[in-house]
């Protein structure tokens, strides 16, 4: 999924792009990212694309399965 194949969010997606093309210009990593909305609102789609465009794994993680920084740690290691 690309950030174009999303609906609305028009401004969101502009500075997603955005953010992502100056990424890759600069070869740097996009910074971190915080998606939050109720169920059903976009954000594992938004984060998928987002993931997608810029070259990245997207790496699910439910929130109560993280207790402590250290678990945090060894997901993302």
């Amino acid at each position: 999924m690309k950030l174009d194949q999303i609906i609305g969010n028009g401004n969101t997606k502009k500075l997603f792009g955005i953010e992502i093309a100056a990424a890759k210009k600069n070869n740097t990593s996009l910074p971190h990212t915080l998606l939050t909305g109720s169920g059903g609102c976009g954000k594992t789609s938004t984060a998928n694309a987002i993931c997608e465009e810029a070259g990245y794994p997207l790496i699910q993680i439910a929130p109560e399965s993280i207790k402590t920084p250290e678990e945090l740690a060894t997901v993302l290691a």
